[in-house]
């Protein structure tokens, strides 16, 4: 149940933040912002694995305490892709607070991004940031905040796996839109 939205002083400060599910289409971040903000498609946090939330088409992301950054094994498996939005001003933030709902918490990471001397703005696909950095793309890591599972574990379907952005556009995209997205717009409107 989401509660009202608060209201926010207006503040010129603004955040990144790293998003790994639903708020990585942007036609999502659109419709609840009202615009888009800078975008870093090749963006990658270490430590932490995105997994389908059951009966549901959006994942929880969730912290691995086996995660060692030394290890490329456990480096790999222990990734969530997603986007980077730089720019985000405190009333959104709580606009996108607002949306997360109770189940996640808002949290502090450290985010690799990739620069790529090739166009890379395009990727909208786990499969288009998965792979290894080519030799003309470098990294940095940029200090940002997700949304972090924080409802019981047992409401993820972690025999299921990785949480998958195609199969979401390509399957649930449509339906969650017009329930989900649509209806939060209508609310907010209705509450400012």
């Amino acid at each position: 149940m989401r509660l009202p939205l608060s209201p926010v002083v207006q503040s010129s400060s603004s955040s990144s933040l790293f998003v790994y599910g639903t708020l990585m289409a942007p036609e999502i971040i659109q419709a609840l912002l009202g615009r888009r903000p800078k975008t870093w498609q090749h963006a990658k946090l270490h430590g932490y694995i995105r997994y389908p939330v059951k009966q549901q088409v959006y994942p929880g992301l969730l912290k691995q305490l086996a995660y060692n950054d030394d290890d490329a094994t456990s480096a790999a498996a222990t990734t969530t892709l997603g986007v980077l939005y730089q720019d985000i001003t405190e009333s959104e933030m709580k606009i996108l607070d607002w949306y997360e709902d109770e189940a996640y918490t808002r949290i502090d990471v450290d985010v690799r991004v990739q620069f790529c001397n090739t166009d890379t703005s395009t990727a909208t696909d786990d499969d288009d940031i998965k792979g290894p950095i080519s030799d003309d793309c470098s990294t940095t890591t940029i200090a940002s905040q997700t949304y972090l599972w924080t409802n019981p574990t047992s409401e993820l379907d972690l025999s299921r796996g990785e949480w998958s952005y195609r199969h979401f556009l390509d399957n649930d995209f449509d339906h969650y839109y017009h329930t989900i997205v649509q209806p939060c717009v209508e609310e907010l409107h209705r509450q400012r």
